[in-house]
């Protein structure tokens, strides 16, 4: 990939390095790597501070004691491209922290012209399409069309899952007239594995049948998808899901499963694909006037958003927003160091120190959770390994960004960012657990 940022718009033209040329040319394949420039970097770590700080202001009640705010972890995995698992009651704001970061980042919900967009869609070629006449040709023309048009476009896609949801109603219907020539071919335009659509938070996740959550395993974790008969690549960077309490019956408090087990095993596949789960609180009344309480400050913003959407008025986000090139750059800076190509924003003598406390702590975790009978309390592979491994770098890229773009680094590598291995509970009420093998690991 040699040249390939010499290539590329600067990050400080933002006109330009916001557009989707340059989110397809950084996550096409190439034949050879190439270091990103640590400029580019320092400079979109400053947009990634706006958006901290953003989201740090949007809701209260997330800050935890020992994690930091919460939003930092879910930043974080979307720097390392992984997933995150969202927990907590009805009413926390779990949909709303998602839809917000992500537009936060520039990407909209695909929108539909309804029945008029379908007439504009139909014009001109509804015979030959009910008579079946339309060519191979032209049917690859006009998806590939579609395909170019949506992939301009940057996009989330939001669904609610239930046990009667559909395949298509997550990966699109399947294009009749192929099918009839022995084709399975989908129309995902705006769907999940569209192009364009470059985040995607599923609602309600293990409320889906087993057969829904097997069909997303391989898009979850690598990004692939099979259609025009073969895998592709999809531009999925990121998966928030969000559940009301973790697969297999946890809500009961019954050793976190259900009378056989047998719904946390057949979920436990889909839920590993999660190698964080971050549990959003629910706010308590405290011991302050009713006027000063978390409960009250969490009413007024509320109601102020809401006047805005009953008003049909947009809330502004970052007086300058990051965007997903961003998120791609500063992922990929934190690991090229990893891949022995390049420099990283950390002191290599940090890296090394935070790797070495990294590994103690997997080491001290790896037998006690996964050795107590059929159900795991947690479980650790060389697979989450290495997700955790990326967004324990990514979560101090997201703490430091404010530290990168004004001194220059590097990054410190503080102890805080270990704490990824309290977020991988199987089970509730395991975390206290899991910081205490950890911290005596470390």
């Amino acid at each position: 990939m040699a040249g390939l940022f010499a290539s590329l718009p600067s990050p400080e033209d933002r006109a330009r390095w916001s557009k989707a040329a340059v989110t397809h040319e950084l996550m096409s394949d190439h034949e050879t790597f190439e270091a990103v420039p640590l400029d580019h970097v320092r400079t979109c770590a400053g947009y990634l501070h706006q958006l901290v700080t953003y989201l740090h202001d949007q809701w209260v009640g997330l800050d935890d004691r020992e994690l930091g705010p919460l939003t930092d972890w879910i930043l974080a995995g979307i720097l390392a491209r992984e997933n995150v698992l969202l927990l907590g009651s009805p009413g926390v704001a779990k949909t709303e922290i998602a839809m917000r970061t992500f537009e936060a980042l520039g990407l909209s919900q695909p929108i539909s012209g309804g029945a008029a967009a379908l007439a504009g869609d139909e014009s001109g070629t509804t015979g030959t399409r009910e008579s079946g006449t339309e060519s191979l040709r032209d049917i690859a023309r006009r998806m590939a069309a579609d395909e170019k048009e949506q992939g301009e476009l940057f996009k989330y896609f939001h669904y609610v899952l239930t046990r009667f949801t559909q395949p298509e109603e997550l990966l699109g219907p399947i294009e009749i007239n192929l099918l009839r020539r022995g084709k399975l071919v989908r129309v995902n335009a705006g769907f999940l594995t569209g192009a364009g659509v470059y985040a995607a938070f599923l609602d309600e996740i293990f409320k889906a049948s087993s057969a829904i959550l097997n069909a997303l395993l391989t898009l979850s974790q690598e990004r692939l998808f099979f259609n025009w008969g073969g895998m592709r690549k999809a531009n999925l960077v990121t998966l928030i899901g969000a559940s009301n309490e973790l697969p297999g019956g946890f809500g009961t408090g019954h050793a976190g499963i259900g009378t056989s087990g047998e719904d946390f095993q057949s979920l436990h596949a889909f839920l590993d694909r999660f190698p964080i789960r971050i549990q959003i609180p629910s706010l308590e009344l405290g011991a302050e006037s009713p006027g000063e309480t978390l409960v009250a400050k969490a009413l007024d913003r509320a109601v102020a958003r809401e006047a805005h959407r009953l008003a049909g008025h947009r809330e502004s986000g970052p007086a300058s927003p990051a965007c997903i090139n961003d998120v791609l750059i500063l992922g990929w800076a934190c690991l090229q160091q990893a891949g022995g190509i390049g420099e990283t924003p950390f002191a290599d003598r940090d890296l090394a120190n935070f790797r070495l406390r990294f590994l103690r702590c997997a080491h001290n975790l790896w037998g006690p959770g996964t050795k107590q009978g059929a159900v795991p309390t947690w479980t650790l592979s060389p697979r989450k390994l290495k997700a955790l491994y990326k967004i324990a770098l990514c979560h101090a890229m997201v703490t430091g960004a404010e530290e990168l773009a004004s001194s220059g680094g590097p990054v410190s590598l503080r102890g805080r960012s270990l704490r990824v291995f309290e977020l991988i509970g199987d089970s509730p009420g395991v975390r206290n657990e899991l910081s205490q093998q950890s911290r005596a690991g470390s």
